[in-house]
């Protein structure tokens, strides 16, 4: 054992149960972050699960709370992650800093501004955990720092030493080494000691080991010597082949959530908080760990959603509402309305260990305070055991043997609990804390304890992330929250919204009041012009305000709206259907709505409304009502639409561009200087589309000041119009577009860099034009006067010889690039960190960096440098709601075969004989094959074969009626489908079977519990067939879809998706086919991807599984290479893409002699040989991280020399007895799948018989 160097501690550590009773006032613990739907929190612990190294955070605990100390991540850094501010109890520099006085924020004017910020060093913060007289942060890279005291080795950096008590020393102090190659994904501190779950699903515990807390079967302390630190810190035995998903730490105890959903604990076990019924320590003595160390018996094979530990007890949710805790109880601390301890004898857990009911809302997340409990439910919550010093939250104080009166509902995303005092964060950002405060832990500048349920709010004065942008000629609108918008800048007209004319030039973005908007509506969508702001609200209505002299409010008169007081925002009467997008040209408005309509209204002097006259719309009364719909030729519709200086331009359904409205310079691309619009005989067939060259098509379309922009299918930009500084990028001042011979072919592309350097977005300001590049990066080019190119002086790009390509310099590195925006002679970026950078002109302080910012930012490398970042809001959100770990890949695992040879993983449902048509084949799923028996969503490979006719499969949880809804659609020969599908309560699937048909079932994965993915019973979303019919009288019956031609089709918002889902598991089916061709699903308003989704030939109906990226307004698109009817079923979402990071098809192996991929690395490999196996590299291309360890793929066998099929599975492991898609000579067939990725980032591809291969990848999991 070694010897501490505090007294106080050594006494602790020779009397082990005096120990406990000091350690009833350190409760470290973590935080509590909510779920979106179906996401359980952690509760009690930093987490960021499935580190993916080099990428921003998505998830992890920003607050964590000690013995009297309390942190909290407030600025987000350049790499992901965030700054510190620490306060409360300093005495062992646990907040990181020297202090004279051994605490900060018990006395006037320690917080705000005069609070410093804790300096871990250059790698920032992602989450935080906090133990009673140290602190630790899970850094950015996976690594862990700790810091405060580390005399008994809880720093774990090899030395029993204090941390942070000299100046800059923690900034340079080593992390805790987590072992070869091994990175941290959550971190838990008890009182002296700390544990880690790693990348790999083991933990590792150092610190204070007297109790067995360290769970390495001795009492020795670890952490404190160098020989104990890395891979000399030894693993915590769970027993074999378990994989922690999460833990959480007691005083001197610790228990982790295993990947089948059950639970075990260790170390002090004084008053039964094990829940062994016994008193028993474990892990303090040999053979007490791994599969000595029982389960904890909670009565239900329900799975552990969320735990938390106090000092000596510890509760775990088990249900929406229903928690179970155990161990000591004195103060009540367990809510079951007994006094004594649970869990220290025999009969206590299990059936018998009584249920804590919790009424209201579902739990989203658990918390201790030393002795009490907490059960969070979102905005509410109740809590239950000591109340000393007001921790209970609730009025009036006094301690609880069960549930308390629900709290006071309040906003707050994060909780983290400490001793006897408890912080909450808000979505605003703001830090609000109640309880003891003797220690300044309060953060209020006193050591007055705050009880009856009030909170004081923390002064920090971090900044806030930005939503969206949307910059005018002179001012800039920053969506905060999609509820909020605060507008900077010139104020002429009412710009602004906030019912004056005063312009900011004095102040910032956090001190401006936010534009009114209607009650209860959100933004999805906004836009600015000349004075004139729009957005389009949740409801699909639009809403503007400002300059108003033409009718660009459409309100039937010309009076301006937002500039004087008690004006609001106002509808738009636009007729139905919904609007999906808005733009703001000089002085008119267009928007697009579903289905690919478009109106516009406002100024028409030049035809930019697209009316055929030259009448303004919307300054007389019931000009709106009627708007007519801009008429774009015969069966044509918009998928984007794009106002400008009295010019308007869009792109159609079949990827042509067509403009309208002022011709000057070229802007219309016809090759004069021609206005179209003012006469109905230039619209519609009559209106010329835009060349832009042969064979090329475009996606999304942007208009300036007289020139216009487009995204081509190829991922390029071309740029016509107006020249004078550049703004075409094509290396001189010419217009283009003006004269004939000057488009098409004769327009170059224009160069951003070497080959391959492709272009994902683009903003469009007066005189300038900035494209997001594919690597994240960003550069600008044309006029730069004022700055507004980001590069660090006045002078032009793209006017000269030598200024694009290469030459041309980036504004943002790469992978710092979010999203865009641009206006007037302004740029604005939203960091991949959520932070907001603004340069060019500065007037009325449009660029939101306040009094004393200089007039232009960007002109010189100093005026950037100097204002950093746009301080949007006067707190920060900087942590999103916690994604519990994400999907898990498995080798596939073969878990049902009905055939005479059938053979499965463990023999059961095996050879079962055929299915008949018109019955139903149930499979047990759920604890095979590699699943936990908890499992509630699984990924499957399904396959129908030696089918009696052509028919389909329906796969669907047992417990629910059979859906209108297919799964894969077959003919005689062997046919395979991926799918992601929940399971019964029981853990069973069905399939039905339309004609009679053997079934196979490969399991390739499953969704943790709690995992953000989202199954739903497969509804129908689409079918263009004269019978389809679809969940909601949508998308049904609408016609052969025409080759070459694309389908848009509404996914978020319909049915049980929610309109912020972000991501969509689709069954896509094409059907009656007039020829052999293929299908491409991808979000709309992207490039469609040179890659296929499913192949099909004529008269075959052909299925497949894609897990695929929604548009921003929730919609796929699926282009049609030859003509053939679409069916369309959804069976799955992602929330806000937290499990799942979607991205725009990339093709990756492609064998064939004419094969091309999206770099160049494995095309033209020539045909796999029956028997032998394809190696594809999927991580370090198309962005893909290394470390990455699923993804989603879509596999395609063509030229087969015969019948076959090909199994996909990671590299690193033997080929397993499955198979990912079944395929036959002549006919290209395709399957999607998430497959697993070996260490090194490869899947192989096994070919049954010779054929050529060709894999995309659209995500990663």
């Amino acid at each position: 054992m070694k010897l501490p160097v505090l007294g106080s501690i050594l006494l602790c550590m020779r009397t082990r149960r005096f120990c406990r009773l000091l350690a009833v006032a350190s409760v470290a613990f973590g935080a509590f972050l909510p779920m979106w739907p179906g996401l359980s929190a952690q509760s009690v612990s930093a987490e960021a699960a499935e580190y993916n190294p080099g990428t921003p955070r998505e998830n992890g605990a920003p607050i964590a709370a000690g013995f009297g100390h309390v942190c909290v991540i407030v600025d987000p850094a350049p790499n992901g992650g965030g700054d510190l501010r620490c306060w409360g109890n300093n005495n062992t520099s646990q907040l990181g800093y020297p202090t004279t006085t051994g605490a900060m924020g018990d006395q006037p004017g320690e917080m705000g501004n005069n609070l410093p910020p804790t300096d871990i060093g250059a790698v920032k913060a992602v989450a935080l955990t906090a133990g009673a007289l140290h602190t630790c942060a899970l850094r950015t890279d996976g690594m862990v720092k700790c810091w405060g005291d580390g005399t008994l080795g809880q720093l774990g950096i090899g030395a029993a030493t204090v941390i942070g008590d000299q100046a800059g020393e923690l900034a340079t102090a080593f992390p805790t080494g987590m072992g070869t190659g091994r990175t941290a994904t959550m971190i838990s501190a008890g009182d002296f000691f700390t544990c880690a779950l790693l990348d790999n699903g083991k933990v590792k515990c150092w610190g204070v080991g007297g109790d067995g807390q360290l769970g390495h079967g001795a009492m020795t302390n670890l952490g404190d010597s160098g020989s104990e630190t890395g891979d000399g810190l030894p693993v915590v035995d769970l027993g074999p082949n378990y994989r922690a998903v999460s833990i959480t730490t007691g005083a001197s105890h610790a228990c982790a959530v295993l990947d089948d959903g059950r639970v075990k604990c260790w170390g002090a076990n004084a008053s039964g908080q094990l829940g062994l019924g016994d008193v028993n320590d474990r892990g303090d003595q040999p053979n007490e760990m791994g599969a000595n160390l029982p389960f904890v018996d909670l009565g239900t094979n329900a799975p552990v959603l969320a735990m938390t530990a106090g000092s000596a007890h510890t509760c775990a949710q088990i249900g929406a509402n229903q928690v179970k805790c155990w161990g000591a109880n004195g103060a009540g601390q367990l809510g079951v309305g007994l006094p004594n301890s649970l869990g220290d004898n025999a009969n206590e857990m299990g059936a018998n260990l009584p249920t804590v009911n919790i009424s209201g809302g579902p739990i989203t997340g658990l918390i201790s305070m030393t002795e009490s409990t907490c059960a969070v439910q979102g905005t509410s919550g109740h809590c239950w055991g000591s109340d000393a010093f007001g921790e209970l939250f609730t009025f009036p104080a006094g301690s609880r043997n069960a549930p308390g009166p629900a709290w006071v509902a309040e906003d707050r995303i994060a909780v983290a609990g400490g001793q006897h005092f408890g912080c909450l964060l808000r979505s605003t950002g703001k830090v609000a804390c109640w309880g003891r405060n003797n220690l300044g832990q309060l953060g209020r500048g006193t050591a007055v304890d705050v009880i009856n349920g009030a909170t004081v709010d923390v002064d920090l004065f971090p900044r806030f992330p930005t939503a969206a942008l949307a910059l005018g000629l002179a001012s800039t609108c920053f969506v905060v929250t999609t509820s909020t918008v605060k507008c900077m800048g010139a104020n002429f007209s009412g710009e602004l919204g906030v019912g004056n004319t005063t312009s900011t030039e004095s102040i910032r973005p956090h001190q401006q009041t936010a534009v009114p908007l209607p009650a209860g509506r959100t933004i999805s969508q906004m836009a600015a012009g000349t004075s004139t702001a729009c957005a389009v609200l949740d409801n699909g209505q639009v809403v503007c305000w400002g300059y108003n002299n033409v009718g660009q409010l459409g309100q039937g008169d010309t009076a301006n709206r937002g500039d004087q007081p008690g004006e609001q925002p106002v509808i738009v009467p636009v007729p139905a259907p919904a609007v999906t997008k808005v733009t703001v040209g000089s002085n008119h408005v267009c928007v697009l709505q579903t289905g690919g309509v478009v109106r516009c209204w406002g100024g028409n002097a030049s035809g930019q409304l697209g009316l055929g006259d030259a009448s303004n719309r919307g300054d007389n009364a019931n000009e709106i009502a009627s708007l007519p719909a801009v008429n774009l030729g015969t069966g044509k519709t918009a998928i984007d639409v794009s106002a400008g200086a009295n010019t308007t331009c869009a792109v159609l359904n079949d990827g042509t561009v067509k403009c309208w409205g002022n011709g000057s310079a070229g802007v219309l691309g016809t090759g004069n200087q021609t206005t179209l619009g003012t006469s109905n005989s230039e619209m519609g067939n009559s209106l010329p589309t835009v060349p832009l060259g042969t064979g090329r098509t475009a996606s999304r379309v942007w208009v300036g000041d007289g020139f216009a922009c487009a995204k081509l299918d190829n991922n390029t930009v071309k740029c016509w119009g107006k020249n004078d500084v550049g703004q075409l990028g094509q290396g001189d001042t010419s217009n283009r577009g003006d004269n004939a011979n000057e488009m098409g072919d004769s327009l170059p592309a224009i160069s951003l860099g070497g080959a391959g350097t492709t272009v994902s977005d683009v903003a469009v300001g007066r005189f300038h034009v900035c494209a997001k590049l594919g690597d994240g990066s960003m550069k600008c080019w044309g006029g730069n006067a004022q700055g507004q190119l980001g590069i660090g002086d006045s002078n032009h790009r793209g006017d000269g010889a030598s200024e694009m390509g290469t030459l041309l310099p980036t504004a943002m590195a790469a992978g710092t690039t979010k999203s865009i925006a641009a206006g007037g002679d302004a740029t604005c970026v939203i960091t991949t960190e959520d932070l907001v950078r603004c340069w060019g002109v500065n007037t009325n302080g449009r660029l939101g960096y306040g009094i004393g910012s200089p007039p232009n930012v960007g002109t010189t490398l100093a005026s950037m440098s100097a204002v950093g970042y746009v301080r949007v809001a006067g707190t920060s959100q900087l942590v999103k709601p916690i994604a519990s770990p994400k999907f898990v890949p498995l080798t596939p695992a073969r878990v049902a075969d009905t055939r005479p040879t059938g053979e499965t993983v463990d023999d059961v449902a095996e050879k079962t004989g055929v299915v008949a048509a018109g019955t139903t084949l149930t499979v047990p799923v759920a604890g095979r094959g590699g699943l936990p028996s908890s499992v509630q969503a699984v990924a499957l490979n399904v396959t129908a074969a030696l089918a009696t006719a052509g028919g389909y499969l329906t796969v669907f949880p047992c417990d629910v009626v059979r859906p209108n809804a297919s799964t894969l659609n077959y003919s005689t020969t062997a046919r395979a489908n991926n799918t992601s599908v929940r399971l019964s309560a029981s853990g069973t699937i069905c399939i039905y079977a339309h004609t009679t048909t053997h079934i196979i079932v490969d399991v390739t994965g499953y969704h943790r519990v709690g995992a953000s993915y989202q199954p739903v019973t497969p509804v129908r979303f689409a079918d263009t067939r004269p019978i389809g019919e679809t969940i909601d009288d949508i998308s049904e019956k609408t016609g052969l879809v025409t080759g070459g031609t694309t389908l848009m089709v509404q996914v978020a918002g319909r049915h049980q998706v929610p309109s912020y889902a972000d991501v969509a598991s689709l069954n896509v089916v094409a059907t009656q086919a007039s020829g052999t061709g293929h299908l491409t699903v991808y979000p709309c308003g992207v490039t469609q991807p040179t890659a296929s989704t499913l192949n099909y030939v004529a008269g075959a109906t052909v299925a497949n599984g894609v897990v695929s990226k929604l548009s921003t307004t929730g919609t796929v698109c699926i282009y049609v290479h030859t003509t053939a009817h679409v069916i369309v079923d959804v069976t799955g979402y992602h929330p806000d893409g937290l499990a799942f990071d979607p991205m725009v098809p990339f093709r990756i192996a492609d064998t064939r002699p004419t094969g091309e991929t999206g770099d160049d690395i494995g095309e033209k490999t020539g045909v796999v040989v029956g028997g032998t196996t394809l190696t594809v590299q999927v991580t370090g291309r198309a962005g893909v991280q290394a470390g990455t360890n699923a993804a989603a793929l879509n596999v395609v066998a063509t030229q087969a020399s015969g019948t076959g099929h090909l199994t996909v599975y990671p590299c690193n492991e033997p080929k397993p007895l499955a198979s990912t898609l079944n395929y036959v000579a002549g006919v290209s067939t395709a399957n999607g799948l998430v497959a697993k990725l070996s260490p090194a980032g490869t899947v192989c591809i096994y070919a049954h018989t010779t054929t050529h291969v060709i894999v995309d990848i659209n995500g990663t999991a």
